[in-house]
């Protein structure tokens, strides 16, 4: 081995990795709390830039569509104040309203039992008098019913309420928390009114940075990230209102209790994706049938003929082929974010897998290429 310049500075640097990671292995609590301590300082930086992230798609309509004949330099802070007073508008409809009605129902509901299971338990007896057995065990059943129900109100109404006054109270009591939030949202703004301006400095750092082809493969990959994300957050607004909307005005016309409600918790849930109709559905039927169960019956028929409008006319004309992932990676996606992250995880790995999935499909057929083994039958092609 020729032991020039260049093959010794692979040399040193072989070694300097071998070092690093021999120390790292010894030293793994050390490393972890370095990371850790990293974390907390990026953190703010983090959250920021996913607020950044959220802002900037009402921010841009608005700029571009809305104001686009607008003439003037406060455009683009227009924009970004209209944007933050319309997410703090959804943010409190969803606290004040929301939360207050679905406390109220669930307290319905409790004392809806206290009438609801006595008869269920009469209709049991007489579906089962020809099992004297059966009967015999269902009559025996005595459940304090009256007892049961004023210990769930008495939780909601109060022990809940404690509780949460309590949550907030000691959440509001870390002045870091609140000051992570602050640091965020400045740092969300200046990249929201200045982001042409990054965008033009990065790209400058990596061009000084990385080899040519490096760079075009970073900029392609942070294009095709950009496009992936952008598109599926907004059709999954779009799919979850239109949804909503739909849902409330046929609950309404077959006069329906709590459509608001139902809509309302119907269009949040399904920017969950797979899981969330199924648990908004459960939901709905639940309450319904509280109060109606033919007309819950009714609810769970017309939920699942939405769904298969949804599915096979909303859906691909709001986010359409943007995402470009099969359904089997889809169900994987949803089911790996959500054991690592909970419903954030359900929520970004899709797009996460799509732009992984995009990227393994384009170098699988350039490797095909290069080897000649990619079918020749265009169909064929795009159906791999």
């Amino acid at each position: 081995m020729n032991l020039d310049k260049e093959n010794m500075k692979k040399i040193a640097l072989l070694i300097t990795y071998t070092v690093c990671l021999f120390v790292g292995l010894f030293h793994l609590d050390v490393i972890l709390n370095l990371f850790g301590f990293i974390w907390g300082i990026a953190f703010p930086f983090i959250m920021g830039a996913a607020m950044a992230f959220v802002l900037n798609v009402p921010m841009r309509f608005l700029e571009e569509k809305v104001m686009k004949k607008l003439n003037f330099s406060g455009k683009r802070p227009l924009s970004l104040t209209v944007s933050i007073v319309l997410v703090l508008a959804v943010l409190f409809f969803a606290f004040t309203v929301i939360i207050p009605q679905l406390i109220e129902t669930i307290q319905t509901i409790a004392v809806t039992f206290e009438r609801v299971i006595p008869q269920i338990q009469l209709k049991l007896e007489e579906l089962f008098k020809m099992y004297p057995e059966i009967q015999q065990s269902i009559a025996s059943l005595d459940l304090d019913w009256k007892s049961m129900v004023t210990a769930l109100a008495d939780f909601l109404k109060n022990g809940a309420t404690s509780v949460v006054n309590q949550t907030v109270s000691f959440a509001f009591s870390f002045a870091s928390a609140a000051t992570n939030f602050f640091i965020a949202f400045i740092f969300a703004c200046y990249i929201l009114l200045m982001k042409e301006k990054l965008h033009r400095q990065i790209r400058y750092i990596l061009m000084a940075i990385l080899p040519k082809k490096r760079f075009d493969t970073v900029m392609k990959v942070g294009s095709l990230s950009y496009r992936i994300f952008s598109s599926f957050v907004v059709g999954q607004v779009k799919e979850a209102c239109i949804f909503g909307i739909m849902l409330f005005a046929c609950m309404s016309l077959f006069g329906m209790p709590y459509a608001m409600l139902i809509s309302v918790l119907v269009a949040l849930l399904a920017l969950i994706p797979i899981v969330g109709p199924f648990i908004s559905c459960g939901i709905g039927v639940l309450l319904i049938l509280m109060v109606n169960p033919m007309q819950a019956l009714v609810f769970l028929i017309l939920f699942l003929v939405l769904q298969q409008i949804e599915g096979n006319i909303i859906y691909p004309r709001t986010v359409g082929n943007s995402v470009g992932l099969p359904a089997i990676w889809v169900i994987f996606s949803v089911t790996i974010g959500g054991a690592l992250m909970g419903i954030i995880g359900m929520f970004i790995c899709i797009p996460i897998s799509s732009i992984i999935y995009a990227l393994v499909r384009e170098w699988t057929y350039k490797r095909l290429e290069e080897k000649q083994l990619l079918p020749a039958n265009q169909e064929v092609q795009n159906e791999v």
